[in-house]
């Protein structure tokens, strides 16, 4: 639970901000937050943020639309945008948040390895929703739909048409950099859902990390 006498600062990392489902449940939280005393900053990738928030707009769409391009060319999704996310580190420590509450952090807009360097070396107290599965397939939000078990082993491409063109490792190396701060600094990774939090306990490298269900 967060101690509002010693946690205050909270600076939450989603794809979107008051767009789509995960976008309104940063916003959401910012409101809950901000009634209870904590100051808040959400910085988002895509689209535009309402008005009344404070909000950081990470890159802009040409930023989304490069880091997406070379994604499909090459497979390496999250792992472009490297300006953008180091002037989102700076903006980070300028806030001085006690709490960095990761969301979708998929979607071309950031460099996963850039940030979670950041994260382990900072020594932030971290918390990780998980609302969907990339974060342990590497490539796949919802690999239920292609019917894909390959994530399991680390072998071949997902067949996820969508990324028809994407035809290197499933993994591309987005566990060895998720994995390696899961300890201390991230407190809890939590799933949205009762059968996500069992597979990611049971199934995927994050079996040994903390994970609950919300």
């Amino acid at each position: 639970m967060l101690s509002v006498s010693q946690e205050k600062k909270v600076f939450l990392i989603n794809s979107t901000c008051g767009l789509g489902s995960t976008g309104r449940i940063v916003t959401g939280l910012m409101d809950v937050l901000s009634s209870n005393g904590y100051t808040c900053m959400a910085a988002y990738g895509r689209g535009k943020a309402p008005e009344g928030y404070d909000t950081y707009r990470i890159g802009s769409d040409f930023d989304v639309n490069v880091h997406g391009a070379l994604s499909r060319i090459t497979d390496r999704h999250g792992f472009y945008s490297k300006s953008v996310t180091k002037r989102l580190i700076h903006k980070i420590e300028e806030f001085n948040p006690d709490i960095i509450h990761l969301h979708n952090i998929h979607g071309y807009y950031l460099n996963v390895g850039i940030l979670f360097r950041y994260l382990k070396k900072s020594g932030r107290k971290v918390i990780w929703t998980l609302h969907d599965c990339w974060s342990f397939t590497g490539k796949c939000p919802h690999f239920a739909v292609s019917g894909c078990q390959k994530w399991k082993t680390t072998a071949g491409a997902l067949p996820d048409i969508v990324h028809i063109l994407n035809i290197s490792d499933a993994r591309n190396g987005r566990p060895d950099v998720f994995a390696a701060i899961s300890s201390p600094n991230i407190r809890n990774r939590c799933s949205v859902t009762v059968r996500r939090a069992t597979i990611k306990k049971k199934k995927s490298y994050l079996r040994e990390s903390p994970v609950w269900c919300l």
